[in-house]
């Protein structure tokens, strides 16, 4: 006899036999098991989340956050930095492919300052020190003057003869200017800073010129310039040789004839080593030599020095004549200006530092994290679009 299932009284199907119900709720979790299941899982997604978060804190957050620099109260950071880096790579045109720590190093200071190649060769820091120290020269760059200097740059050059009105020069003149900032990811804000400091370094390069005298000592003088290390592309193997040996050499040969064997074309000497009647100041690292000090005379006429090093090169220097009291010409006085202005920032910078009002934070790993993000867009085109 078979057995027929009972139906449900309600929609006329067979009901699941008594032993089912009893597995299905076997097969339901203890109330205490969910829990702790429940605990388990929560602590393990929160432990990734964590381990993920902390990542993204110490890998991408916090390292454009770390501090690079401090002039008094402002202050500079790794994102600064690289932002910096872009900012001259647009203004310049220029990309480099092979960015090394000490290219970031010297963005934010240059210890190897040179005046005479503007504004970019001075770091971030040095850049500061000129404008917080404006006021003291009565340096005072305006709104108005930031204006104009985008203005210059960014303005449209209309050709002799060719007719428009100030709205197409003004809506031309917005199309260049914000393409350009598009194009190189760069805020009004930041090219405006850029002028600020452009201008302020000129302004500060003109004001030095109050603390030279009409005339000044002057001798005349030739030299050899050897550079420190060799240069690879130079025409002539003697890069290579020791200064010593170019001394000999010169000694032997005649100095204008070894001098014409390292000409660069240098801006301040001819090929046969001569520079004429220069001022004292005009190169600090020589002056002991061509002027002497309180302690020891200059060289004698005709005499050869060692080798003197003065940046990145080893200078080998003759006295022709004098000292002699001239008067500045328009030429030495541009340098003395911008000799005068890099041994203000030097000397400055070394005042904020022993006084604890300047710091760099020279921690090279810190650092790598920098390189890294300027590699990412190293070789991309910037300048203008």
């Amino acid at each position: 006899m078979d057995i027929i299932p009972k139906q449900n009284r309600l929609t006329g199907e067979p009901q699941q036999p008594k032993d089912r119900r009893v597995r299905l709720s076997r097969m339901r979790m203890n109330p205490r098991r969910k829990r702790f299941l429940l605990i388990f899982i929560s602590v393990f997604l929160l432990t990734i989340g964590g381990i993920v978060t902390s990542a993204w804190y110490l890998n991408f957050y916090l390292p454009p956050r770390v501090q690079s620099a401090v002039v008094n109260e402002t202050e500079f950071d790794q994102g600064d930095l690289v932002k910096r880096v872009r900012m001259i790579q647009a203004a310049t045109g220029y990309s480099e492919t092979n960015i090394t720590l000490t290219d970031v190093l010297r963005i934010l200071y240059n210890p190897d300052l040179d005046v005479s190649a503007g504004p970019f060769n001075l770091g971030m820091v040095q850049l500061e020190l000129l404008i917080q120290a404006s006021d003291e020269f009565d340096v005072d760059i305006s709104d108005s003057d930031i204006d104009s200097f985008v203005s210059n740059v960014f303005g449209a050059d209309v050709p002799p003869g060719q007719e428009t009105t100030q709205d197409q020069l003004d809506r031309e003149f917005q199309e260049r200017y914000r393409s350009y900032l598009n194009f190189n990811r760069i805020t009004e804000d930041e090219f405006r800073r850029l002028a600020l400091e452009q201008l302020t370094f000129l302004e500060m390069v003109h004001a030095m010129a109050e603390n030279i005298a009409e005339e000044i000592e002057h001798v005349d003088v030739s030299w050899i310039r050897v550079p420190l290390v060799p240069d690879p592309i130079a025409a002539s193997t003697d890069t290579f040789e020791d200064v010593r040996a170019v001394r000999e050499r010169a000694l032997i040969e005649g100095f204008a004839s070894v001098a014409s064997d390292y000409s660069e074309n240098f801006v301040y000497a001819l090929n046969n080593g001569s520079v004429g009647w220069i001022p004292r100041g005009a190169f600090p690292d020589l002056d002991p030599w061509l002027f002497g000090t309180k302690e020891s005379p200059g060289m004698e006429l005709g005499e050869l020095s060692e080798g003197i090093q003065s940046g990145d090169h080893f200078i080998i220097a003759q006295v022709n004549d004098g000292p002699k009291v001239m008067e500045v010409g328009a030429r030495w006085r541009s340098k003395l200006r911008e000799q005068l202005l890099e041994s203000w920032v030097e000397d400055r910078f070394e005042k904020g530092t022993s006084e604890g009002w300047v710091a760099i934070n020279f921690d090279s790993g810190l650092y790598e994290w920098t390189v890294e993000q300027l590699m990412q867009t190293a070789g991309q085109k910037r300048g203008f679009p």
